[in-house]
């Protein structure tokens, strides 16, 4: 066994006998710890004498609140920075934004691009935003919303008279919880008072309470009485959970002495986002989870896997921080043109092949920074580790790598200007100096805590000289009660045990088999404290001089180290905005390598982005950068939608056989819009764009139970939202809208809904429609407005001997036959099948219909009529019965067979 974990014994037999070393094992560390500073083992019999600040993790908070539904407080999952016993926080808020419609777009737009943790909002909500909000978060909400009726919810809060908030914990959404507040929690006043109270982290010391009022209103829109009623119920909320009232949230945390502070407040636009929802998302393949093959973990979305998808093959970054950001990226594209545009420079730099030793060594960098809140949480609460001070120092040093890596590429570049930034990067280079001049990493691992190095605490390093001399003491002691033992003790050395003090340890002398009992180890003269197996423990009169004399050197070092480790510790979060600044950078940076990875890969070009009144996409052959994946060979397509002039045009109609190609284009013209407001290159030969405000998608849904909305009905939804929100700057997809009823309502659909975009001229969105509707085409061709506006176009093909040949290349003219029989056959149905369709198909043909003529029936009516009333008078004129069956037989009879 390794000396190193067991205590060396004195053997007076020896005289070549070692000393031991100066440090104890590292098992006598642990009991130390755990006994005396901090909670780190949970096995420990006395842990609740303890004196410990455990605090649970709080969040960070974003906030949103939405004028005509006054609610909503946003907090997504954050890892606490604790300092000391203070909450650090980071508050953004977005101002005031005017939900126009009854389906709450801009809620369901923040919501599903945040993904909140909490949902605070107040009790006294209408039961239809009620309703809303408990769709948002749980799809089935009957249970919920007979809840919310009787004013009542989780753990029996009576709302209507409640002073405090009560939550309800959604089992089907795994990442939001609603909170149910007061209606007091919105007071204008009250949310003044404790804005006006606050003292950011960001304001320096020496501020005047006026000067600190003139800096918060540079920062918060107090001119938005929505937000401001929503910051004072957020303050409160915040304010009842540091006090403990909702045990939920802070688990067994005694909360008296703790505060809260709010580093800042950052401001976010909604204004500059483009606006898609979910469907959007899922329609275009932006996004696509596959459950977990295991039937124990499908479902849960930590055990998910992102699928085939525009987001799935994009995701090339090289750290955590940096797939976060490109998560965040995805999920907000932007309209702000000079973002995009120093993004795309980012982009331009990277793909350029003299550049890729430069990108080699971003790599290299990248793959070393880490997500550092868990580190300094632990760090702060001084449950920090080893490793926990290694992770924040390698991430520092990156920093400062990628800092100056940064100051010899152009500065053209505000990405690489600010990562070069020397006040920033001078304080990467204090914590790394404070790290590494604090923890002496080899000698951590060694004793499995933190080890203060030498010559940081003369006090310290006196504690740890003194401990060292000890062992010569120990020694000098241990002989001297060796001579005054018998002679069958053998071996023996002096110990340091917690609440015992030092000991005299001496090895068991038994015979092996015989019974350890107190009076067979008892030796007279000496104090039996305990024995084991191997060994016994005695209290001696200089083992009690020794008590009294030194004490605990261990536990003093150990206090000692702590001591100067949370002094460090304070001097490292005066810099943790820096930190967090710097890892949001290089994240950023990792965000978009991942882009231009993409771009080079698929051999896309930089969009150009046009501010103008009339929008446009001009996309010269375009392609579809999914199907590229699994495609041998792709058809690119043009799309020209929108600009200046007589001859622009704002809706493309096209039609075409089945399986020609047009929902790939109308989704391909969707994702390169996309992909160019994310920041991203495109895969066209050439684009011209305006960023666009929505982009909405009507295509074929899927059904759900959660809406209780047929096909039809779900489509219908999509459809009111784009007539109602879709604006001038907005893109609009109609993959065969209409097709879910009968021909003739889903043609009266159609055709109302682009009139009504028809008659909007420059104003009406860009329209993008594929149908087989050819009547509706055929009526809307000759609309007048139609000729102006519109442009008719379909996918090409030709016939050879009969068989149907697609080109997938799009013309503009207008085709009037689907082919669907053609599209049937290459698709294998039988042959008796398309043929007995083929039969129904001339019927119809030189029919019109498949039901009878109204003038045919009629005459067949007469005839049997006339031959019915010849049978009846040929026999018995007042047979009753007779008469009963002739009338069922000639008229209801007859109606029954023709009326469906």
């Amino acid at each position: 066994m390794n000396t190193e974990d067991t205590p060396i014994f004195h053997d007076r037999h020896r005289s070549d006998q070692k000393e031991s070393s100066g440090d104890p094992p590292s098992s006598y560390y642990s009991d130390v710890l755990t006994t005396n500073v901090c909670d780190v083992d949970d096995t420990a019999s006395d842990k609740k004498q303890l004196p410990i600040m455990t605090l649970s993790p709080m969040r960070e908070v974003s906030l949103c609140s939405i004028k005509n539904i006054d609610l909503t407080n946003f907090m997504k999952t954050f890892d606490p920075m604790l300092y000391n016993i203070c909450i650090v926080i980071q508050l953004h808020v977005i101002p005031d934004v005017v939900e126009s419609s009854s389906d709450a777009s801009v809620l369901q737009g923040l919501f599903f691009q945040l993904q909140p943790h909490t949902l605070i909002v107040k009790h006294s909500l209408e039961e239809k935003q009620m309703a809303k909000i408990f769709q948002l978060l749980e799809g089935e909400s009957q249970e919920l919303l007979k809840r919310s009726s009787a004013k009542q919810v989780q753990k029996g809060y009576q709302l209507s008279g409640a002073k405090t908030a009560a939550s309800i914990q959604f089992k089907g959404n795994d990442s939001c919880d609603l909170y149910v507040v007061p209606s007091s929690f919105y007071n204008a006043k009250a949310a003044t008072r404790r804005l006006r109270a606050l003292r950011l982290g960001i304001m320096p010391d020496d501020m005047t309470e006026m000067e600190r009022w003139i800096h918060l209103k540079s920062l918060f829109p107090f001119d938005n009485p929505a937000l401001l009623q929503a910051t004072g119920a957020l303050l409160k909320v915040l304010e009842q959970w540091q006090r403990g009232q909702d045990v939920d949230r802070l688990n067994d945390a005694s909360m008296d002495n703790m505060s809260l502070k709010i580093l800042s407040i950052r401001t976010c636009r909604v204004d500059d986002l483009l606006w898609m929802d979910q469907s959007t998302f899922l329609s275009l393949k932006i996004f696509s989870q596959e459950s977990h093959p295991s039937a124990f973990k499908k479902g849960h979305s930590q055990s998910a896997k992102e699928g085939l998808s525009l987001f799935g093959i994009a995701s090339k970054c090289y750290s955590t921080p940096g797939s976060i950001c490109l998560k965040e990226l995805f999920k907000r594209p932007t309209r702000n043109i000079e973002t995009l545009r120093e993004r795309y420079s980012v982009i331009r730099f990277c793909v350029e092949a003299s550049n890729i030793e430069v990108v080699h060594s971003f790599v290299g960098i990248l793959k070393n920074v880490t997500d550092i809140k868990v580190p300094l949480s632990n760090i702060s609460t001084m449950r920090g580790t080893s490793n926990d001070w290694k992770k924040l120092q390698i991430t520092a040093k990156n920093l400062i790598a990628l800092a100056d890596q940064c100051k010899v590429l152009p500065q053209r570049i505000r990405l690489f200007r600010d990562l070069a930034e020397s006040e920033r990067s001078s304080k990467w280079y204090h914590v790394v100096n404070v790290i590494h001049r604090l923890i002496n990493f080899q000698e951590s691992r060694r004793a499995g805590r933190c080890v203060v190095n030498s010559g940081v605490d003369e006090d310290l390093d006196k504690l740890k000289r003194d401990h060292g001399n000890m062992q010569q003491i120990y020694t000098e002691t241990v002989n001297l009660e060796m001579e005054n033992l018998p002679p069958f003790v053998e071996q023996g050395v002096i110990e340091f045990l917690p609440h015992v003090g030092h000991c005299l340890c001496l090895r068991s002398w038994l015979p092996e088999g015989k019974s350890m009992t107190a009076d067979a180890v008892s030796i007279p003269g000496l104090e039996l404290k305990f024995f084991t197996k191997e060994n016994v423990y005695f209290k001696t009169q200089r083992c009690t001089e020794l008590d009294e004399m030194f004490g605990d050197f261990a536990a003093a070092i150990v206090a000692h180290e702590m001591s100067v480790i949370f002094s460090a510790s304070k001097v490292v979060l005066k810099y943790y905005d820096a930190l967090t600044e710097g890892i949001e950078l290089a994240a950023y940076l990792d965000a978009l390598l991942s882009l231009s990875v993409l771009s080079s890969e698929f051999e896309m070009v930089e969009p150009e982005l046009v501010e103008s009144r009339n929008s446009c996409i001009h996309i010269e052959n375009g392609r579809h950068i999914l199907l590229q994946l699994v495609a041998d060979r792709f058809n690119p397509n043009s799309t020209y939608l929108g600009g200046d002039g007589e001859d622009a045009k704002r809706i493309n109609i096209i039609s075409g056989p089945n399986s020609s190609g047009k929902s790939v284009f109308l989704k391909q013209t969707a994702l390169i819009v996309y992909l160019a407001q994310i920041g991203c290159f495109v895969p066209a030969q050439r684009a011209l764009l305006t960023p666009m405000k929505h982009i909405f998608v009507v295509c074929h849904a899927p059904e759900t139970i959660a809406t209780s909305l047929s096909h039809f009905g779900v489509e219908l939804s999509m459809m009111s939202m784009a007539c109602r929100t879709a604006t001038n700057h907005s893109l609009v997809i109609l993959d065969e809208f209409g097709i879910g009823s009968s021909h003739v309502d889903g043609s009266a659909l159609f055709i109302s809904c682009m009139e009504y975009w028809m008659k909007q001229e420059e104003q009406s969105p860009l329209l993008l429609v594929a149908t087989h509707l050819h009547s509706a085409v055929q009526h809307l061709s000759r609309h007048t407005n139609a000729l102006r506006k519109t442009r008719f176009m379909s996918m090409g093909y030709f016939l050879d001997e009969e068989q149907l040949v697609f080109l997938y290349q799009l013309t503009e003219d207008l085709c009037t036959n689907s082919f669907p029989l053609s599209v049937a056959y290459a698709s294998g149905l039988p042959d008796f099948v398309i043929k007995r369709a083929q039969e129904v198909l001339k019927e119809v043909d030189n029919v019109g219909s498949l039901l009878p003529n109204r003038v045919i029936w009629n005459e067949v009516k007469c005839a049997s009529l006339r031959k019915n009333a010849e049978s009846f008078f040929m026999t018995d004129p007042w047979n009753i019965q007779a008469l009963k069956q002739f009338t069922r037989r000639s008229i209801l009879g007859r109606w029954d067979s023709h009326s469906h």
